[in-house]
C-alpha cells in the first residue's frame, strides 16, 4: 500500500508538472516579445533599468483610454530575453514583473481608477495580456452589465471607462470551447490624486 500510494504522488505531482508546463508554453510569443516597439520616456527607462529590463527594447502591447488620461501595458525583455510587464501612465511606471511565467493564471491584468475630483470615483481603466489558449474575455462593469474585449495580435486587451457606472470590476477568460479558464476581480478603490498614480 505504501509502494502504491508513493507510485499514485509520483504521478499525481508528474501530472501537474506537465501540466504546469503546457500552461507556460502557452506564454510564449512567435515574435519573441510582445507588442510594438516604442521609444521610451525617461520614467520608463528608469523603471526597466532598475528592473533589469533592457530599457532600448521596450514595447507597447496595449492601451487604454479614458478622456484624456491613458494606461498602457509594456513588456520588455530579461537578461534571459523572458517578457517582463509593466503598465505606465503618463511620468508614472510599475516596477516590471518577471516572475510571472510560473503563474497558472491565463489572465494577467492591471487596473487604474480615479475620478474627475477627489471625491469622485468615475473613471478606471484596465490593460493586460491573455494566455494563448484563451478565446474570449468577458469584462464585468460595476454597474453589471459586461461587455467581451478584443484580443490583440499579441492576445492583449485595454479598457477605458468614464462613468461611475463603467468601472472594470472582473474580468473572465474562457477558451475556444466555452469553458471558464480564470477570473481576475478588482476593487474599485477611491481615487488615488486621480488618474496620475495607479491604486
Amino acid at each position: 500500500m505504501l509502494v502504491a500510494a508513493v507510485a499514485l504522488a509520483a504521478t499525481l505531482t508528474l501530472g501537474r508538472g506537465n501540466a504546469h508546463a503546457a500552461k507556460r508554453a502557452l506564454w510564449v510569443w512567435k515574435q519573441g516579445l510582445p507588442g510594438q516597439p516604442i521609444q521610451a520616456d525617461a520614467a520608463m527607462a528608469a523603471v526597466a533599468r532598475a528592473g533589469g529590463v533592457d530599457s532600448q527594447q521596450l514595447r507597447e502591447v496595449a492601451r487604454a483610454e479614458s478622456g484624456d488620461r491613458t494606461l498602457t501595458l509594456l513588456s520588455g525583455p530579461d537578461g534571459s530575453g523572458h517578457a517582463c510587464f509593466s503598465v505606465a501612465t503618463t511620468g508614472f511606471a510599475t516596477q516590471f514583473h518577471c516572475g510571472w511565467q510560473a503563474s497558472t493564471r491565463a489572465i494577467l491584468a492591471r487596473p487604474m481608477f480615479g475620478g474627475t475630483d477627489p471625491q469622485t470615483l468615475n473613471r478606471g481603466l484596465v490593460v493586460g495580456v491573455a494566455r494563448g489558449d484563451v478565446a474570449r474575455l468577458i469584462l464585468t462593469r460595476s454597474d453589471g452589465t459586461t461587455t467581451d474585449l478584443t484580443l490583440n495580435f499579441w492576445n492583449g486587451f485595454a479598457y477605458g471607462g468614464s462613468s461611475a457606472g463603467s468601472i472594470p470590476v472582473a474580468l473572465t477568460a474562457y477558451n475556444a470551447a466555452g469553458r471558464q479558464l480564470d477570473r481576475m476581480t478588482f476593487e474599485a478603490s477611491a481615487p488615488c490624486g486621480g488618474l496620475t498614480s495607479a491604486c
